[in-house]
């Protein structure tokens, strides 16, 4: 928050206010009757409580997430599969207008798995490594990689067994710039 967001919010009354968040898994398995109720106990919640409802599940055509959706906001988090995570990358890196090799978009992937935030942080070093003039290569990633501890031997053993030697190679430089073999 700056300053002047936080002078903002000091004008309003009250300038702070406690919440109390309250998360409730598997909402998506209620049935009928305790649909109702939990209905009924968050509709008497004070203004103060925050609900936090997980699902695996659940069809948005029902009377029960019309219901929820009526209360406030409903913020949807898809599953992220192992196989999308590629995709992933090339979104973050769009962000940046970043284009990446798909051996680097590999890379990023097999590094940082579903961990978004360090994506973003190596495709943000990496275009400011190389600039924008060209594409970002494995090579590049690499180099930003480099001494961040964020190989280590379990990796380059799987990648080897999988007989991947161009990721074991790369694993292998990456290790040996970081001195941690």
């Amino acid at each position: 928050v700056d300053f002047d967001q936080l002078l903002g919010a000091g004008a309003t009354v009250p300038m702070f206010e406690t919440i109390q968040p309250v998360m409730i898994r598997d909402v998506g398995k209620f049935n009928g009757k305790k649909q109702d109720e939990f209905l009924r106990i968050i509709k008497q919640s004070s203004a103060s409580t925050k609900w936090l409802l997980t699902s695996e599940d659940i069809d948005k055509r029902t009377s029960f997430y019309k219901a929820l959706a009526g209360l406030g906001p409903v913020e949807v988090f898809p599953k992220i599969y192992p196989d999308k995570i590629g995709g992933w990358v090339q979104r973050i890196a769009g962000d940046f207008e970043a284009a990446l090799s798909p051996s680097a978009v590999e890379l990023i992937a097999s590094v940082h798995g579903s961990d978004f935030f360090g994506v973003r942080q190596t495709v943000e070093r990496a275009t400011l490594y190389i600039g924008r003039k060209r594409r970002i290569e494995v090579a590049d990633v690499e180099i930003v990689l480099a001494g961040e501890g964020e190989y280590d031997v379990f990796q380059l053993l799987e990648a080897a067994s999988r007989s991947d030697f161009a990721r074991s190679l790369s694993i292998a430089k990456a290790l040996a710039a970081a001195s941690d073999i």
